[in-house]
């Protein structure tokens, strides 16, 4: 049973990157967050874009600009919480998101359920293409979103993160995902996230059907439409420039 949330509402406009800022309350908590939305009218794709531990929406905004890739769709940047990592802040000074389902008493899921009851409120969007894209921490709270609400979110892009609890990793089976890696990754290592592509593409029942993409890319099909992509470069934990069109790519064709 989910938490009932108390939803929002102020929000203000930012001129200079042409989002808005949200704010809203999840568990009694104020959070924020800065949303794209398109002019178009019908119903609109949504991406929720997580920033890693110790970032910021802003910066992480700044980086993927996803709504300049994808103006037809209705991004939010959510704004995370002081949380405890153990690989990198462990008094927990930093903002970030919690790294599985039932942890930090699942506030920031219960956040993302007040942020997609928001939009809903106040935009027409398409339920059925409600994606997840993030960075290191952030990623690995996509792949927890895809385990807890996969009734809700289509697909996930993650880069540079890996999920390690058993029993989100089974519940993520069977939905499509697009998984970034850098080879010289010292802090989430390339074998994690390997093992990790390794264990939904088996699970999922994929096979390889196209070549690598310039080195890069690979593409994994299931016959129950769960495909994997994998983009490998050669850098360490950042997020490729490179790989942000081919994860919108990968979102406009999941249906």
């Amino acid at each position: 049973m989910r938490i009932p949330v108390a939803l929002l509402c102020l929000f203000v406009a930012l001129p200079a990157s042409a989002l808005e800022r949200v704010e809203l309350k999840a568990d009694g908590a104020a959070r924020e967050m800065l949303v794209h939305s398109p002019q178009e009218k019908g119903p609109r794709p949504v991406v929720f874009c997580y920033h890693g531990h110790g970032g910021s929406a802003e910066l992480f905004a700044s980086k993927v600009e996803l709504e300049k890739r994808w103006p037809d769709s209705i991004v939010v940047y959510p704004q995370g919480l002081n949380t405890i990592s153990r690989l990198v802040d462990p008094e927990g000074k930093r903002p970030g998101w919690q790294n599985k389902s039932g942890a930090e008493a699942d506030r920031d899921l219960h956040f993302f359920d007040a942020s997609l009851n928001y939009l809903k409120q106040r935009y027409p969007i398409d339920e059925k293409r409600i994606f997840a894209l993030g960075f290191s921490n952030g990623g690995g709270f996509a792949y927890t979103l895809l385990a807890a609400r996969g009734e809700s979110v289509a697909a996930v892009a993650a880069i540079a993160a890996v999920q390690t609890d058993r029993e989100d990793r089974k519940r993520m089976i069977g939905k499509p995902v697009f998984h970034v890696a850098g080879r010289n990754d010292k802090l989430v290592k390339f074998s994690w996230q390997k093992a990790m592509v390794d264990f939904l593409v088996r699970e999922n029942r994929c096979r390889l059907i196209e070549p690598e993409h310039e080195g890069a890319l690979k593409t994994y099909r299931s016959e129950d439409g769960a495909e994997i992509r994998f983009y490998v470069d050669g850098g360490g934990h950042e997020v490729p420039a490179a790989s942000i069109p081919l994860i919108v790519d990968f979102f406009k064709g999941v249906y």
